[in-house]
Order: C-alpha cells, then sequence, then structure tokens
C-alpha cells in the first residue's frame, strides 16, 4: 500500500461506496438512502455507548422485552435513534425489532419499499462491564401489494437486500454485504464518516478457535458434546482448538469472521428451538458468513432457507469456515439420524434405477425441528466430507439410506447446488400446500437427476424413518416426469440442427401474433405441422420449462394452449395436447399468465408483444 500521507484525498466512503454499487445494478438510490439512515443511528448509537457512564445510561430500566431479556437503558436510548432514523429516510414501510413486541408499520406519509429487522444492541447484557456490544439489521423488499403489515416481514434470509451489523469496539466498525461480498467500513471520528478499510472479506477455510458457552455444558445435546470433545483433545495429535467466548453475538461472530474458525449457540434441552432470533440475528449473521464464503445452519438446515412464522422466532445456529461446519454437521447428523431411526448406514438391498428422483426432508423430532437438511460448503470442504463418507462405506454399490445419500449429494458441487435449488423450487409440493407438481420443480428435477450423486438419492432408503417416506409421496406426482428433457437442452439441440433452426425461425415469424391474443393462423398452424415431422423439433413440445427462460418459456405454452387449443396436431399445444392423458397444463403456475382474447387490441397488449417478440428473437426460444 503506498503512503497517502496523513489525509486521502480520494477516500472511499461507506456512502460513496453503496452508490457506485447501486449504479452498477441501475438502482434507484433508496436502499443508499436507508442505509445511510442507519449509518446516522449507528453513529448517535457509538456516541451513547462511549457516554453511557457520564451520562447515566448504565443499567436495568426496570423493564423486559418481549424476548425476555432485561431491557438496559441503552437499549431504549438505541431502538429509538434506528426507529427514528430509519423512518425519516422515507424508504421503509415495516420495521422489526428485537425490543418491540409487534411490527412497526411506517406512516403512510413516510413509507418506502424496504423492510427492517434489526436488534439495535446485541450483547446489551454487556453494557455495565464495558465488554464490545453492536447493532444488528437486515434489509428486505416488500414482496406483496396492499397495505403494509407483519407478514411482510416473515421472508427468509434468501431474500436479503443487504444486511450488515456494527461493532461499538476499540473503535467503531460496519461491517456490510449488499450481496455482492462482504466489505468493512471504520468509522473515522475526525471527519464522521465510515471509511472502507477491507473489500471482500472472505473468511478462511479453516480456523483454529471455537466459540460457545460451555457454562450450558449439562444440557448439550450428544453431537455438541463429541465435537467439542474433538476439538479440546483431537485424534490426530494435533493441536487443540482455542476458545472464546464474549457473550455478544456481534463480537463473537466478527472474530470469526476475521480469524476463522465456528461459532456455535445450538439447540439444548433447556433451549430445544435455540436462543437466537431468526429475523434480527441469525439471518443477517448467515448472510453475511455465506457471502464471506462460509456457512450458517442450524444443523438440519441452512439458516437462511428457514420460512419464519413469527418475527422474534428463535433457532440454533452454527456458523462459519466451511471445513469447521461442515464437521460439525457430520457428526450432528450421525447422532441425530441414529437416534431417530437406528439403522445402519447401508441397506443390503441392490440398487434398482428407474430413472426417477426421490429425496427426502429429514426431522430432528427429538428437538421439535422440521427443516430440510441443506448446508452449502466450498467445493474443498465438500470433497473432504464425500471422502469421509467413502471411508466409512464398506460397499459403494448398495443402496443408502436417504440422510447418506444427501451427505454424499453435498460431497459434490454440481448435485449440492441441484439439490439447493430442488428444495426451493419443490418447496411447495413437500410442503403439502400443492398436490400437482409445477414444471419448475419438474425441471430442478431433471438437473438433480443429471449430476452423479443423483442415481444415490433415486433409491435411497428410508428404512425407517417416517419422515422420508411421507416425503417421497408427496414427490409422487413430479417422478414420472424427470425423465423428460428441459427445454433448454431442447433448444440447444434444434439449434444445432440446419433444418430445425431454419423451421423455428418461420415459427417465430408465422405465430408471433399468437402471444398478443390471437388466433392461431393457417400458416402457423401449417409450420407447426412441418416441426412436428422433425426429430429435433418433436423434443420441444414435450420438454419441461427450466433455466433463466423459464417465465417465457411457460407464457408461449400456456398462449399455444390457449389459442391453439383446436388444432388437431399434437405439436399445436407444444406440450399441451388435449390428446395428452396427463396434461401438463397442471404443471404450469397459470396465476402468473392472464389472458383476454382478442386482447392484443388494445396499446398495452401491442406493447407486450413487441418487447416478447424481441425477447423470443433475442434468446431464440420457441
Amino acid at each position: 500500500m503506498t503512503d497517502k500521507g496523513v489525509f486521502d484525498t480520494n477516500v472511499l466512503t461507506l456512502t460513496r461506496f453503496v452508490l457506485e454499487e447501486g449504479k452498477k445494478a441501475q438502482g434507484t438510490g433508496e436502499l443508499t438512502n436507508l442505509l445511510n439512515s442507519i449509518c446516522t443511528a449507528v453513529k448517535a448509537i457509538s456516541t451513547a455507548v462511549r457516554k453511557a457512564g457520564i451520562a447515566n445510561l448504565y443499567g436495568i430500566s426496570g423493564t423486559t422485552n418481549v424476548t425476555g431479556d432485561q431491557v438496559k437503558k441503552l437499549d431504549i436510548l438505541s431502538n429509538d435513534l434506528v426507529i427514528n432514523m430509519i423512518k425519516s429516510s422515507f424508504t421503509s414501510c415495516v420495521l422489526v425489532s428485537e425490543e418491540d413486541e409487534k411490527a412497526i408499520i411506517v406512516e403512510p406519509d413516510k413509507q418506502g419499499k424496504y423492510i427492517v429487522c434489526f436488534d439495535p444492541l446485541d450483547g446489551s447484557s454487556n453494557i455495565d462491564c464495558l465488554v464490545s456490544i453492536g447493532t444488528i439489521f437486515g434489509i428486505y423488499k416488500k414482496t406483496t401489494d396492499g397495505e403494509p403489515c407483519e407478514k411482510d416481514a416473515l421472508q427468509p434470509g434468501r431474500n436479503l437486500v443487504a444486511a450488515g451489523y456494527a461493532l461499538y469496539g476499540s473503535a467503531t466498525m460496519m461491517v456490510l454485504s449488499t450481496g455482492q461480498g462482504v466489505n468493512c467500513f471504520m468509522l473515522d471520528p475526525s471527519i464522521g464518516e465510515f471509511i472502507l478499510v477491507d473489500r471482500d472479506v472472505k473468511i478462511k477455510k479453516k480456523g483454529k478457535i471455537y466459540s460457545l458457552n460451555e457454562g450450558y455444558a449439562q444440557h448439550f445435546y450428544p453431537d455438541v458434546s463429541e465435537y467439542l470433545q474433538k476439538k479440546k483433545f483431537p485424534e490426530d495429535g494435533s493441536s487443540p482448538y482455542g476458545s472464546r467466548y464474549v457473550g455478544s453475538m456481534v463480537a463473537d461472530v466478527h472474530r470469526t469472521l476475521v480469524y476463522g474458525g465456528i461459532f456455535l449457540y445450538p439447540a439444548n434441552t433447556k433451549s430445544p428451538k435455540g436462543k437466537l432470533r431468526l429475523l434480527y440475528e441469525c439471518n443477517p449473521m448467515a448472510y453475511i458468513m455465506e457471502q464471506a464464503g462460509g456457512m450458517a445452519t442450524t444443523g438440519s438446515m441452512n439458516v437462511l432457507d428457514i420460512q419464519p412464522t413469527s418475527i422474534h422466532e428463535r433457532v440454533p445456529v452454527v456458523l462459519g469456515s466451511p471445513d469447521d461446519v461442515q464437521e460439525y454437521l457430520s457428526i450432528y447428523y450421525n447422532h441425530n439420524q441414529a437416534a431417530q431411526s437406528g439403522y445402519s448406514f447401508l441397506a443390503s438391498a441392490p440398487p434398482v434405477c428407474d430413472d426417477r428422483i426421490t429425496t427426502v426432508v429429514w426431522t430432528n423430532q427429538r428437538r421439535g425441528l422440521q427443516y430440510p437438511y441443506q448446508p452449502i460448503s466450498t467445493a474443498s470442504s465438500q470433497r473432504s466430507a464425500a471422502q469421509r463418507l467413502d471411508a466409512g462405506s464398506p460397499n459403494h454399490s448398495r443402496r443408502l439410506v436417504c440422510w447418506k445419500a444427501i451427505l454424499k449429494c453435498h460431497g459434490e458441487t454440481e448435485c449440492h447446488y441441484a439439490y439447493d435449488q430442488y428444495l426451493y423450487a419443490c418447496s411447495s409440493v413437500l410442503s403439502g400446500d400443492r398436490k400437482k407438481c409445477p414444471s419448475h420443480c419438474i425441471s430442478s428435477l431433471i438437473q438433480l437427476n443429471m449430476t452423479q450423486g443423483g442415481p444415490a438419492l433415486e433409491d435411497c432408503d428410508c428404512a425407517t424413518d417416517p419422515v422420508c417416506r411421507s416425503t417421497k409421496q408427496a414427490i409422487e406426482p413430479c417422478l414420472p416426469r424427470t425423465s423428460t428433457v428441459g427445454c433448454t437442452e431442447a433448444r440447444r439441440q434444434c439449434e444445432g440442427d440446419h433444418y430445425c433452426s431454419s423451421a423455428m425461425r418461420d415459427y417465430l415469424f408465422h405465430c408471433r401474433k399468437l402471444f398478443g391474443g390471437e388466433r392461431c393462423s393457417e400458416d402457423c398452424r401449417r409450420v407447426i405441422s412441418n416441426m412436428r415431422t422433425m426429430p429435433k423439433a418433436q423434443q420441444l413440445d414435450t420438454c419441461v420449462c427450466d433455466g433463466t427462460d423459464r417465465n417465457i418459456c411457460e407464457y408461449i405454452k400456456v398462449s399455444m394452449k390457449t389459442f391453439c387449443s383446436d388444432s388437431s396436431d399434437r405439436f399445436a399445444g407444444s406440450g399441451f395436447s388435449d390428446t395428452e392423458e396427463d396434461s401438463e397444463d397442471d404443471y404450469i403456475d397459470r396465476e402468473e399468465y392472464l389472458y383476454e382474447e382478442n386482447s392484443s387490441a388494445s396499446p398495452p397488449c401491442r406493447t407486450v408483444l413487441n418487447i416478447l417478440t424481441t425477447i423470443l428473437v433475442l434468446t431464440k426460444f420457441i
């Protein structure tokens, strides 16, 4: 680094940094305003923390918050500061605070599009003894129409737009992620601005520190006890891990981010559902940890994939370096699966390949959790997990128990990614909310079935696990279609064939009015009939919409069904033929597509037609 002297004339402040990132994403600047308001609140809280002793802000206020914690005077001040600053930015509509029982609905004249969940002063029990404390926040977008309400805040962490925390220690630091990595900003009191000091922070793959409150050791479950034993007394003779625990989540997680290692606040017999709050503690920290290349899990699933049911919901959490978390997960999974079902790792039946995919949502009934196991790790940690798994498998050709098939899948980069996509795409089917399989679920199953770990998931054995069996039953409507080729691949094969590619261009020209609400023309029917005779084009009839063009693909299929359904041609339905016994019409989210007969007469529809036609030509999608 070059010496720029006492003053940097081109200093990169947090505001400037966020503005530059927003410009790249063609943002409106509203998020920048919101983050600026949070920064202002953090600066004020930082000053209050340093003046707390003089201003008589130490001590208990005499009340408890909604989660049962004693409220300190500085808690109340911090909460008021954050709420007032965010409201004044005119960018938010719903606020969720640890200190307030119900969500705060912003006044209509001050409302914006964002939802902010925050803990105004984390670790406040440490205020009086001058231990580091902090502020945690997570920002979401409102995703529903109508007046804002508390339910708008009940979004999984995957929906986070930005998250961060402020640490009030020897200096005040803001750690922030807007989805493009993690960056650290230090407050320079001389100019009153946060200055970028660490760009694109990455956590170590493996650390040498574990962090948890061992005062609860008598309440630990066996998996936690075994993990700690391995860290204190390594079997390979290596140096034991060091133990560090402050009691302030911000301080403990920040140290884990900087030095590597693992932070644990797992479930125990005293708190079987965990202690830390999901919306404004676990989700923001998990988001930052994953953006930095780490992992965050409850043990049974990725923290960011949990669907909240209440604004103050508690969950267990383990986060940190990917190799460390993966090691804990291996121990966790071995203990909990054995305790639940008591069956051997491998079944004796040989594999049966039936071109179908089956998976499992494992339930830890002993702890009252019902989450799919979905850890995320780096390729190296995944390989090490797979190696450990294979080392314990006496016969790789034998049929795996489902939980171990999932662990094996997570040891392979492509399978792991495909499995994550499957859980997200098929969540409505797995939860029982939908009896029929949406097309994006089918396409995710196709992709999963094409990975190396797919065959193991196809034929995994539920043994005595009732939840596994019910999950297989729930996913059954999707299984017969998983051998169908995806439309992305079908289109690629068609483009590689001269005759099919030429027919596709004819289709785009002669059938383009379909997507404006007009009936099939004779020229369009002739083109469709011609394509039906081509082997490469026939795949476009039965393919399942997938990939980034799925919505366009499904729009086309529904248009074909609506305006060419009277055709006798099998291809006229583009996968929606009336002669098919199992019409794929049931596999489309029809609420996304609304039609009016002859709607092309209206200027708005003509605009949509022009845009859609342009997209079709650019993407070469039929």
